[in-house]
């Protein structure tokens, strides 16, 4: 089976409140594979558990996906204050020798662009990486 098979055998969906299938996401190609990983609701731990806990599993999963929808851009977003996660995937890049960037939202002012209707986040980041020209490796947006 390969990685769209199994997502959409194991029932995967989206979170954003819609149920929208993972699988047919995974069809598609794309540019940039963002992952999400700002966290932009209050009291929300869960990807800063993630990347801080697992980082080499969340650096290969995002390589993975990356590879499967030949994209020419892997991109964890991540905000700056977020320093023990930033210090733990930077490592886990660094041994693996990922092609992955890390894209840090610093200032208020992109925290709330980002904020608002659940399903809308994904797209409100893509623009924003897209106006800041996502970086090549790492970069502090102000």
């Amino acid at each position: 089976m390969n990685l769209t098979e199994t997502i959409k055998a194991a029932g995967v969906v989206g979170q954003g409140g819609a149920g929208f299938p993972t699988h047919v996401k995974l069809s598609a190609k794309a540019e940039y594979f963002i992952v999400n990983a700002a966290e932009c609701e209050p009291l929300i731990e869960t990807d800063k558990y993630l990347c801080r806990t697992f980082p080499d599993r969340v650096i290969a999963a995002t390589i993975a996906v990356a590879e499967h929808l030949e994209a020419k851009h892997a991109v964890i977003a991540l905000k700056a204050k977020y320093a023990p996660e930033i210090q733990a995937l930077e490592a886990s890049i660094a041994k693996a020798s990922a092609p992955v960037e890390l894209f840090f939202r610093v200032s208020p002012s992109l925290v709330r662009k980002c904020a608002g209707v659940r399903s809308s986040n994904g797209r409100r980041l893509a623009r924003l990486l897209k106006e800041q020209q996502a970086p090549t490796k790492k970069r502090a947006v102000s």
